[in-house]
């Protein structure tokens, strides 16, 4: 299933559920004043939309109008994936938010467990090493780091955690990264 939804700056506004991806195209094409632009995204402008209009689709009427939103310049129109947990088997299909980023559902699990071992890892090393430390940015626009007393500041991001991954150890990963 698909989630059809308006966003303007941090207001989301829901359109509905679509059985598949096609239907939502199907559904975005009958609005004339939705605009796909040179990157693959739909937007709708502010000044182009009627006072109210109708969205006909198949039997259903959904009732547009200008004042739902903020006179933003652009408002954009996505989708996303959503699981009909009734009918859903094993994981569900769709993204998961970890920390400030996200992550296909199937791809979750590893990501966090990663990410703990990580932060386990450097704990470890700057405990035996006697060096204060503070893990901190939990919710911030930039995501979850550490900062070493006297030393590193490390972002807990997928880049930084692939570099991780790559290294044989901590100690490895924290002279590649210095």
């Amino acid at each position: 299933m698909y989630l059809l939804e308006f966003i303007e700056d941090e207001q989301r506004q829901i359109v509905g559920v679509f059985n598949d991806e096609q239907d939502v195209i199907e559904w975005i094409s009958s609005v004339p004043f939705i605009h796909k632009d040179a990157d693959d995204q739909y937007t709708l402008s502010y000044d182009e939309l009627p006072p109210y209009y109708e969205v006909l689709y198949k039997d259903s009427v959904y009732p547009l109008t200008r004042y739902a939103f903020n006179q933003s310049e652009v408002i954009e129109v996505v989708w996303s994936e959503i699981a009909h947990m009734d009918e859903t088997n094993g994981v569900a299909p769709g993204v998961s938010k970890v920390g400030v980023y996200y992550y296909n559902n199937e791809e979750v699990e590893t990501a966090v467990k990663t990410r703990e071992q990580f932060k386990s890892e450097l704990k470890a090393y700057y405990d035996d090493k006697g060096k204060a430390y503070t893990f901190g940015g939990v919710g911030s626009e930039d995501g979850e780091y550490i900062h070493v007393e006297g030393g590193p500041f490390i972002h807990i991001d997928p880049m930084m955690i692939e570099s991780y991954e790559s290294a044989h150890n901590i100690e490895q990963f924290l002279k590649e990264y210095q």
